[in-house]
């Protein structure tokens, strides 16, 4: 009688024990682990529930007994985490957005992380989907269906990214925005960023904000990108290998695995790709390695590492003149390819974030960062190598207060770049004497601060500037020429304000806004002729006026992002051509950017999505005189006045997704005189994918055809290309023809 009696009083001690425990926790948004206030925990079947506060953290005093909870948040799948899968005294809840819900997605390039419904600025998010609309050998399709971006991609190794007109005038490579890759910067000292070589497997969104627009990411003359990594698990494993194959011998290979257990994290991905390219001297080779670790460190800490390694060696087949392109577009710039041009780099950087939260509304994201670029590149003219390796530091703190916000911080960059050229013996690739030795010092430091808050139920501020400092030293150690260019160039402090106002609505807001923006030359740009410093080069900068509308027309069908701008722009920088790859930088003058930009989704039925993107440019010079020609009136050399893209996503009985979109764009300046202009053209691509799940394997089968009608077109021009010796002006990268592709995804995870 005794055990029985003993037994029956265990049970109820222990039934109350569990009825008065109290459950603590955090809940996050599982790819950009921002909190996520207001979401709610019930715990199954007692029924108990909690709400979580600004700081997405949760307490529930009396539990009950619970066998599993129940997560819910506004714009986030409904998870339910069993007791046998959670484990400690504080407990982590990750939930993964939705599908389609575009406004309650937290953007993080923004301000201060927010939803997008509640950005007082023109932010696109490009998702996981819709990276996977493509043939995923580079970015550039992603990005040239935001409204207002122009990504031109002559070759896998050459791209040139514009926003809103700026940029467009760039030689070669892209400069006037920001990129970030998670925290680190992808732009260099000189402002110059390198997307090219982030593989698509390691990347989990895109968030590009156009204009100036960004404080705490620097005032990017025409925008800001962030690229988050891919999201982490929170529990058990996943491993994943993908095969593609494909027109112009492209093959793909990914493979990755991810292991998560109490709040560790660990991921790395592999790739290799190949391409032999439809164009003459066009073969290219990329490989490289991502690793990120995460840890979850008690209630108020969050710890992440990552690191990323690419090796590449792509031939340049370079641009070609009209007559080439009209009838043999897959040929190589002559010279180009009798030298067998092409360049090889090896390129690593990585990351240390600490993420703590205070006791109360406070919370810091310190990151230190580092990396580093070997390269060697084969040239008509001469042969180039480089080595670069840079270090900095990014800190932010938030507060959280009744009404409103504030989120302050610093940036400090410093990168030494050393660069010699070599003479090209007859042009055939062989390396002679030494034409010259470099090293540059690149340093610049940004400060920034930015506050919203509330103007009672519906109207909400923002306030942010950024304050940026930048500085070069030179020095020349080429000594036979008997000149000495070496010397020190420091811009002035740059102040870069913005302001902005939010009007909320169930289902949509309306939102104003007025920003700066700079962009620094390139120390080649501050070089007379002569190669000496000049002192009287000064940074292109601009103000943004804009006016937007974000929301549901429809709740939960079609959603609308419209955007209306203007732009001033002034202390225009000109790359002048002196000779080959050598250029001057003036200020020459004003331009003026006014545009309307439009997104539109519609969920037609459960299975059928429908999008449509628009942007509707006019830029022009308004103060323009380059040595003697006077340009005022002109449009922009370099950016078509209307671009537009369109498609719908599928899904089809039995596991299939169509997924059919098209692209056109208005023909394109291309001299400041307006005498040339590129064709407009029109493109038709589509990919039909199979998902299948067994048990805890699933695989992806696809194949697609890019170009589907064929059309000729040039994926990527030259502004005010040079004509030497004769020869016509090489202003086109023509784009492939039509080409197909096929892939094989396979999953294992638990």
């Amino acid at each position: 009688m005794k055990q029985p009696v003993f037994l029956l009083t265990f049970l109820l001690v222990l039934g109350f024990s569990s009825s008065g425990q109290t459950l603590r926790g955090r809940i996050l948004d599982a790819s950009t682990l921002a909190p996520l206030p207001g979401a709610l925990v019930k715990t199954l079947p007692a029924g108990a529930l909690a709400t979580a506060n600004a700081s997405g953290n949760f307490e529930l005093p009396e539990a009950g007994q619970w066998t599993s909870l129940l997560v819910q948040a506004g714009g986030f799948e409904p998870t339910t985490f069993s007791r046998a899968e959670l484990s400690g005294d504080f407990l982590t809840l990750p939930l993964r957005p939705r599908d389609f819900v575009l406004d309650s997605v937290w953007i993080v390039a923004g301000e201060s992380q927010q939803l997008l419904r509640n950005q007082a600025a023109s932010i696109t998010l490009i998702r996981k989907e819709e990276l996977l609309r493509d043939d995923q050998m580079s970015l550039q399709p992603a990005l040239q269906r935001v409204p207002g971006v122009q990504m031109q991609q002559g070759a896998l190794n050459t791209s040139r990214i514009s926003i809103r007109g700026i940029g467009a005038r760039t030689p070669f490579g892209t400069t006037k925005i920001r990129a970030y890759f998670e925290d680190i910067p992808l732009t260099d000292g000189e402002g110059g960023s390198s997307l090219e070589d982030l593989d698509l497997s390691w990347i989990e969104k895109v968030e590009v904000i156009r204009g100036p627009a960004s404080s705490i990411y620097g005032a990017g003359l025409a925008g800001t990108i962030r690229l988050s990594a891919l999201q982490p698990r929170w529990k058990g494993y996943r491993a994943e290998a993908g095969w593609q194959t494909g027109s112009f011998g492209t093959n793909r290979t990914t493979l990755s695995a991810q292991v998560a257990e109490d709040g560790v994290n660990l991921q790395i991905h592999g790739q290799r790709t190949h391409s032999d390219g439809f164009r003459a001297n066009s073969q290219y080779d990329r490989q490289g390695l991502f690793a990120r670790a995460t840890w979850l460190a008690g209630q108020k800490s969050t710890l992440s590492w990552l690191g990323q390694w690419t090796e590449v060696q792509a031939f340049i087949p370079s641009s070609i003149d009209s007559l080439a392109f009209r009838t043999d577009p897959g040929q190589a710039a002559f010279t180009w390819a009798k030298t067998r041009g092409n360049e090889a780099y090896q390129r690593a950087y990585s990351g240390l974030s600490w993420r703590y939260q205070y006791s109360g509304s406070w919370e810091h994201w310190i990151s230190v960062f580092g990396g580093s670029r070997e390269a060697n590149e084969i040239r008509p003219f001469d042969i180039l190598r480089e080595q670069q390796a840079m270090r900095g530091l990014r800190a932010r703190w938030f507060g959280r207060f009744d009404t409103w916000r504030l989120t302050f911080g610093t940036e400090l960059f410093r990168e030494h770049y050393d660069w010699s050229t070599y003479q090209n013996i007859a042009g055939l690739g062989d390396r002679g004497e030494l034409l010259s030795d470099n090293q540059e010092t690149r340093r610049y430091g940004n400060a920034f601060a930015q506050a919203d808050g509330e103007l009672g139920a519906e109207w909400r501020w923002e306030l942010g500037a950024n304050v940026n400092m930048t500085r070069y030293q030179y020095e020349d150690f080429f000594q036979p020429d008997s000149l000495n260019r070496s010397g020190k160039y420091g811009f002035p402090v740059m102040v870069s304000p913005r302001a902005a106002l939010l009007f909320v609505k169930p289902g949509w807001t309306a939102r104003v806004q007025l920003s700066h923006g700079f962009s620094p030359p390139s120390l080649a740009e501050t070089l007379t002729p002569e190669g000496q410093i000049n002192p009287d080069i000064r940074p292109e900068q601009g103000w943004n006026l804009e006016a937007g509308w974000r929301g549901y027309v429809l709740p939960g069908r079609i959603w609308i992002d419209a955007t209306a701008y203007r732009m001033w722009v002034s202390d225009l920088l000109v790359a002048q051509r002196i000779g080959n790859d050598q250029y001057v930088g003036v200020n020459a003058g004003k331009t003026l950017h006014d545009g309307l930009e439009l997104a539109l989704t519609w969920q037609a039925w459960k299975s059928l999505r429908i999008w449509m993107n628009y942007a509707g440019q006019q830029h022009r010079f308004e103060e323009f005189q380059d040595r003697d020609q006077d340009y005022v009136g002109k449009a922009l050399a370099g950016v078509p006045a209307h671009q537009a893209s369109a498609g719908f996503d599928w899904n089809l009985p039995a596991g299939f997704i169509l997924k059919v979109q098209s692209q056109w764009v208005s023909r394109i300046p291309l001299r400041d005189d307006n005498s040339v202009y590129a064709d407009s053209y029109g493109l038709l691509h589509a990919r039909l994918d199979y998902h299948a799940t067994w048990k805890r394997l699933n695989a992806t089968v696809y194949a697609g055809a890019n170009n589907l009608l064929d059309a000729k077109y040039a994926s990527m021009v030259l502004v005010n290309a040079g004509s030497f010796g004769g020869n016509r002006p090489r202003y086109y990268y023509p784009g492939a023809p039509r080409g197909f592709y096929a892939g094989l995804s396979l999953a294992l995870s638990h």
